[in-house]
């Protein structure tokens, strides 16, 4: 089994997110990162409306930023992603899979966003790509795309073993991590791996994730303790 030590970090998802991808014919190409993804899966359920809320979805396009069908006005929204707590929505893309804290009007598809929080579900170098399946391996996670997915810094075709990638997307029932944005890294970063805690060894400071064993015995633990590890949770 593959063995790697990972920084622990708190992801902001509380609830994996199932959906089906439409499936495609050919090789996704390189979107442009502020166009309309048009028809992508984004919520189970959308917001409630007229009142505060908390909904996650990918983002489909600006002019604002669109999540679940909805146009949230960003005029004074404090934005937090990945690489900045005090971002702007120039850093924010189509595809990632955000965190909107806001309300949503009357209409149904308008609102304002008081928070908007982003946070990649993997990152770190490529393992291996399969053109055919239109799939490829990050640590040990894999990642399918379609021809809805957005490419920056590369495409599909272009992937290849060794390059840093950083993925947003969404989990389908098998555990495969459904790719709404792939974003090429072009520095050395921290690997970063998502998913639900399998064989835990509290003892020994071990537990599995998707497949990866992660030693967390001289790792910090943000937003909680080690206490609150249990199997099962992601």
């Amino acid at each position: 089994m593959q063995t790697s030590i990972i920084s622990l970090r708190t992801a902001f998802l509380i609830a994996l997110l199932t959906f089906t991808m439409a499936a495609c014919d050919s090789g996704s190409s390189n979107s442009s990162s502020k166009s309309p993804l048009s028809d992508t899966p984004t919520s189970s359920t959308p917001p409630p409306v007229g009142v505060a809320t908390i909904s996650t979805g990918v983002i489909t396009g600006f002019g604002s930023v669109f999540v679940n069908g909805v146009e949230y006005e960003t005029d004074s929204t404090d934005v937090d992603t990945d690489d900045d707590d005090q971002g702007t929505e120039d850093d924010l893309e189509v595809g990632m899979v955000v965190m909107v804290n806001g309300t949503v009007g009357e209409d149904g598809t308008t609102g304002d966003a008081s928070e908007i929080s982003y946070d990649e579900e993997i990152q770190g170098p490529v393992d291996s790509v399969d053109l055919a399946d239109e799939s490829f391996v990050i640590l040990g996670q894999i990642i399918l795309v379609d021809d809805l997915t957005n490419f920056l810094g590369v495409t599909f075709d272009t992937l290849e073993p060794g390059q840093i990638v950083e993925v947003s997307g969404l989990f389908d029932v098998d555990g495969n991590l459904l790719a709404t944005l792939v974003k090429l890294e072009e520095d050395e970063t921290t690997s970063k791996l998502e998913g639900l805690v399998e064989n835990l060894d509290s003892s020994g400071g071990l537990f599995d994730l998707n497949g990866v064993t992660v030693d967390y015995s001289l790792a910090s633990f943000e937003g909680g303790t080690f206490e609150d590890l249990a199997d099962g949770i992601l």
